[in-house]
């Protein structure tokens, strides 16, 4: 392999969120390193039986994404890397089977199998947290930069076709939505993170009043209300490629802090958020993403607390989408609300106009930013946290964000008593 690049193995390719977000550093590193990532597949064989055990299998389309920081040229040597690792996976997957079943461990996880991901955060691969060496590179430029990411000219016409036969003309522009619920992992670990349809279809109305198309992604159960969207997850065109294509090319992505916001993010997609209950790790890159986040209710007091006063609390309120037994000592204390109709729809008009002409951010939203970012570094100097190095260094590249929070979100519950 040339010196100009390096292969790239990574560990989770079952996630299409850990998938994302670690392509996405990867390309960041490329670019660090002046130097081109070559994507290589592991060849998991029997992934099929993989997925019945995980619920998911393998990820594949994502492997045909394009940049100019790519290299796309498969050869021998990358064949006989990818057989390499998934060998080692079996291997880590059998012998995990074995201590399982002898009772010695409690739960089977696949094994982080790869190579080249390991300084994606870390960069410098310290032994503790050390802020000077993320400042050492210009973050809010990186992540403000489009990676150019595409699909073969192949695929986007196969892609195109779906799309027409989806219902959208060439002439109409769409929204991508996701709406995350618990139907993914059949359980209610991650019900935080959950929100329902019918908070978003005042926003749905006004998207189709402009002559725009909802298109909703996700799981392809029945959410009711398909009268204000396209269906498309119970379609039989549904496939990751087709993901990729309808979020590569909407007029922005609108979802929450589930994974495949940061496919969106590693697409380049402008992003609107909301419903985001994670305060710590989940952040607006581009200057044209927007979020909006959760309302915290405090049980105690009776009433939802304003932002300044939970990021004063740090630890438990803003770790608690990280961590599920944080999660439930929050939860003793606090609720997390979801969005009004009214705080999406105004997310959303908000996000249209800056599309148009980006806005200059309101003192309000860049104090938002500044207390949040505070509270995160309050959370990174925690005595506890400090074996954590590679989160920590997660967490303090995401503080350099160029988006913001919701204009009238910031103004009611920044210092507000709502």
């Amino acid at each position: 392999m040339s010196k100009k690049s390096f292969i790239l193995v990574l560990y989770d390719d079952l996630n299409i969120g850990n998938f994302s977000e670690n392509l996405f550093y990867a390309l960041l590193k490329g670019e660090r390193l002046n130097k081109k990532v070559k994507l290589v597949r592991k060849w998991i064989f029997c992934d099929r039986f993989l997925g019945r055990i995980f619920t998911r299998r393998q990820l594949r389309g994502v492997y045909r994404l394009r940049s100019p920081f790519l290299i796309t040229k498969d050869c021998c040597i990358i064949k006989i890397v990818g057989l390499y690792y998934g060998f080692l996976f079996w291997i880590n997957f059998i012998s995990q089977s074995i201590l399982w079943k002898l009772r010695l461990i409690e739960n089977m996880k696949l094994q982080l199998v790869g190579r080249e991901y390991q300084d994606l955060f870390n960069i410098n691969l310290d032994a503790t947290f050390d802020v000077n060496s993320i400042q050492q590179i210009d973050w809010a430029f990186l992540l403000n930069k489009d990676q150019k990411i595409s699909l073969y000219p192949q695929d986007e016409a196969k892609c195109q076709a779906i799309l027409h036969r989806l219902g959208v003309h060439p002439e109409q522009w769409y929204v991508c939505l996701h709406i995350r619920t618990g139907h993914y992992h059949g359980d209610h670990s991650s019900y935080h993170r959950n929100s329902h349809i019918e908070n978003y279809i005042e926003a749905m109305r006004y998207i189709r009043s402009l002559g725009g198309v909802v298109i909703r992604l996700g799981d392809s159960v029945p959410l009711g209300h398909e009268d204000y969207y396209i269906d498309y997850p119970n379609t039989p065109f549904r496939s990751e490629l087709m993901d990729l294509f309808l979020i590569k090319h909407c007029r922005f992505f609108w979802g929450t802090n589930s994974g495949i916001l940061d496919t969106a993010l590693l697409l380049g997609a402008p992003t609107l958020a909301v419903n985001v209950s994670d305060y710590l790790s989940v952040r607006p890159y581009k200057s044209v993403d927007l979020f909006i986040y959760k309302r915290i209710f405090s049980c105690v007091q009776k009433k939802i607390i304003s932002f300044h006063e939970a990021f004063q609390i740090a630890g438990d309120i803003i770790h608690t989408n990280c961590n599920i037994s944080v999660f439930e000592r929050f939860n003793k204390e606090y609720k997390l609300i979801e969005n009004t109709s009214e705080e999406i729809a105004d997310a959303v008009k908000e996000m249209l106009n800056n599309l148009v002409c980006l806005s200059e951010e309101t003192v309000v939203q860049k104090k938002f930013k500044e207390e949040l970012n505070q509270c995160s570094y309050r959370w990174m100097r925690e005595e506890h946290y400090a074996p954590h190095v590679e989160n920590a260094c997660r967490v303090a590249i995401k503080t350099y964000f160029n988006g913001r929070v919701g204009k009238e979100f910031a103004a009611s519950y920044l210092y507000g008593d709502s």
